[in-house]
């Protein structure tokens, strides 16, 4: 996709800085010249170049470095702004509100929507700390990031709970997925301050059509987390039936 022109035209580095530096001070440097050639007779012109060129760039030029370098720095801090906005700070993963935004751009797409809660995470915080708790969110959400691809979309939904949209899935397939991370993350305990702190999740997932809103996605993938987790926690189960895990029904 092209990108519009305001993104291709801002200014980021400073290489860019000196290109705006050198097309303003140019454009300048032609207006200048331009208008002597035409106001002043020729006898005049060159003190009139030399005078009105001088003046161009050696007080046009500072002052346009200047603009174009704070514009620069402005650009970068917005960057910034929008990765902090686009990224929980303690996992990495996208936003909540990322999330939907990437899903406003994909309205019709179809796939599987996975809801993911960590079990007993009140207790991990209880019994080791808030500290060990943000250390066992770090691990799960690197280990998640590890099952997917590229394109699938992995968000931290809200304290422990983490929320996937894989784009173009068959139900087998997230299925697959889903088990993939579960399996990951009990095969993986945390180990903090010495501690080994063993970690499940229960993931409840659904498809989502063409035609279905993620919102409507994401509530059903969420009653079927639900099941998962009074089913005994630890599996995944997907609106309609699918079930896996340590103690999944026959």
């Amino acid at each position: 996709m092209t990108a519009p022109a305001g993104e291709r035209m801002r200014i980021t580095t400073t290489g860019r800085v000196w290109q705006a530096t050198a097309a303003v001070n140019g454009v300048g440097a032609a207006v200048v010249i331009g208008a002597v050639l035409l106001v002043y007779p020729r006898a005049d012109w060159l003190f009139e170049l030399s005078f009105g060129l001088a003046l161009c760039f050696g007080i046009g030029g500072p002052f346009t470095w200047l603009m174009t370098n704070r514009m620069r720095e402005i650009n970068l801090l917005r960057s910034e702004l929008q990765r902090m906005v686009d990224r929980d700070t303690l996992t990495g993963l996208a936003s909540r509100d990322h999330f939907f935004h990437r899903m406003e751009e994909m309205p019709e797409t179809p796939g599987v929507a996975l809801m993911i809660d960590i079990d007993h995470f009140k207790q991990v915080n209880d019994t080791h700390g808030h500290v060990a708790g943000d250390a066992v969110l770090k691990h799960v959400a690197a280990l998640m990031q590890d099952a997917v691809r590229d394109e699938d979309i992995l968000a931290r939904f809200g304290g422990e709970e983490f929320l996937v949209f894989l784009p173009d899935t068959d139900r087998d397939s997230g299925h697959r997925v889903a088990e993939r991370m579960r399996e990951a993350v009990t095969a993986g305990p945390v180990t903090f301050e010495g501690a080994k702190i063993e970690v499940t999740i229960s993931l409840g997932g659904a498809c989502k059509g063409a035609g279905d809103t993620i919102e409507q996605s994401i509530k059903d993938a969420d009653a079927a987390l639900y099941e998962a987790k009074d089913a005994g926690r630890d599996r995944t189960v997907l609106a309609g039936g699918l079930a896996g895990g340590v103690k999944a029904a026959a």
